[in-house]
Formats: structure tokens, C-alpha cells, sequence
């Protein structure tokens, strides 16, 4: 008989030890693009270019606070960034494509924008409830933005930031969504700025 429970309590005592691991997805958004003026909308072709920093952004996060530290949660970032800014710039211009290079070509139409990463901070912690966690989870992400036209000359060169923070009661898994929920919010704080500082600005040309 305690041969048979000594491995049934080992393995718990390990997976107790170890903890899971809780993986949070940020899905796109395309709230800024109604942040787009409809007098800065182009009746023209555009490019734009991102950086593998952007194109790889995913991180393990590790609870700042002792209650769920056992617990890791791997953050994938980079599709649902990629997409949303997509999405702003297809709101933005008639046509978009995706270069691989920085250079501009004549494939490229009349702007290139190269988006790149400056940084990214999540946290999340817990706190312990009477009968569940508070959960907080906040998100810091500044980019950098170049656009150049079509002979290359540089158009305009920006950082952008925004910063995202959500809230929520729960177990230890539940961390991943909150983390989500934040990070999606400094996503979508970051195309605003991005619209309101570089789209709908004077800097690109109306034809």
C-alpha cells in the first residue's frame, strides 16, 4: 500500500512545486481606426515594413507577487499587434502591402512605414481574496515609426506609446486573460497615438 501512494504524493508534490504554465493570446483590434479622420483617408497604395522585434514579441511573465508565483504565462503578442496595425493602415489607405526590406521600391506605393519596437513591459500580480484572487495585470509598449516615400526621403520619424491595465478576481489561471485584457488595451492606446500623431497629422499628402 505505501508503495503504491509514495509516487501519487511525489508527483503532486512536484506539479505544487513546478506550478502551470497559463498561456495568454492578444487578440487584434481595430478600435483606432475609428480614430481615423475621414479627410485623411488616401485614395493611394502604401507600404509598410515590421521589425522582427515586433514580428517575435512574445514573453514568459512571472507574477511579481508571492501568491501564483509558482505560475508562468507565456504572452503572445506579436500576431495580434502585427494585425491591428495592419488594420489602421487599411483604414488609412486604398491599398497596403508588406515588404520584407526597409529599402524603399517601386512596388511599395507612395509612403513605407517601418515599425519597430522600443519596449515592452507586462506585469501581473496577485492578491490573496477571501475566496479567490485579485488579479492586476498592466502593460507598457512604445514603438518607434518611420515613414519615407518612394525616392526614400524620410517623412516623418516618431515613438509612440501607450499603456493598458485591467483587473480582475479569480484563480490562478485566470491571470492569462487579465494579462491579455491589459496588454490589448496598451495595443490599442498605441495606435491611437500612432493615428493621432502621424495619420491624421499634416505630414502625408492628401494625393
Amino acid at each position: 500500500m505505501k508503495k503504491t501512494i509514495f509516487p501519487v504524493v511525489l508527483i503532486c508534490a512536484l506539479f505544487s512545486f513546478f506550478g502551470c504554465s497559463y498561456k495568454a493570446h492578444v487578440p487584434s483590434t481595430s478600435a483606432p481606426v475609428a480614430e481615423i479622420r475621414s479627410d485623411k483617408q488616401m485614395d493611394y497604395s502604401a507600404s509598410y515594413y515590421i521589425g522582427d522585434e515586433i514580428s517575435n514579441l512574445n514573453k514568459q511573465i512571472t507574477p511579481s507577487s508571492y501568491v501564483c508565483s509558482a505560475h508562468t504565462f507565456p504572452l503572445s503578442v506579436s500576431q495580434g499587434l502585427q494585425n491591428s496595425i495592419i488594420k489602421v493602415l487599411e483604414g488609412t489607405f486604398k491599398s497596403v502591402n508588406r515588404s520584407s526590406t526597409t529599402t524603399p521600391s517601386a512596388e511599395d506605393g507612395k509612403y513605407k512605414f517601418i515599425f519597430s519596437l522600443d519596449s515592452f513591459n507586462p506585469s501581473l500580480r496577485f492578491a490573496t481574496g477571501f475566496w479567490e484572487a485579485s488579479i492586476f495585470a498592466r502593460s507598457e509598449l512604445i514603438m518607434k515609426v518611420k515613414v519615407v516615400d518612394k525616392d526614400g526621403k524620410e517623412v516623418v520619424r516618431t515613438t509612440i506609446s501607450g499603456d493598458g491595465a485591467a483587473d480582475s478576481s479569480g484563480h490562478c489561471g485566470d491571470g492569462a486573460q487579465v494579462l491579455a485584457d491589459a496588454t490589448q488595451k496598451s495595443i490599442k492606446r498605441v495606435l491611437e497615438n500612432f493615428v493621432y500623431k502621424v495619420i491624421n497629422s499634416d505630414y502625408l499628402a492628401k494625393k
